[in-house]
């Protein structure tokens, strides 16, 4: 008799998880490079944010929320 069948689990998924945690001692770590590759913090994207940040330290009163620098950008 199944533990929870209310969980509609498919064998190969609890197959794969169980492999996984034999393998590496958990179920959550992925392979480098897995999952969705960061597209907006490349380094040219943090750099031109820095400089829009560091343009307004000599010019008191016209700092911008976070929210304007996006919209500029």
């Amino acid at each position: 008799m199944a533990k929870y069948p209310h969980k509609q689990w498919n064998v190969n998924t609890v197959k794969a998880i169980c492999k996984r945690v034999d393998e590496t001692g958990s179920a959550v770590v992925r392979k480098p490079g897995s999952g969705r590759p960061k597209t907006v913090r490349t380094s040219e994207n943090i750099k031109n944010v820095s400089e829009m940040i560091s343009s307004q330290e000599n010019q008191p009163g016209t700092s911008k929320s976070t929210r304007m620098i996006a919209e500029e950008y």
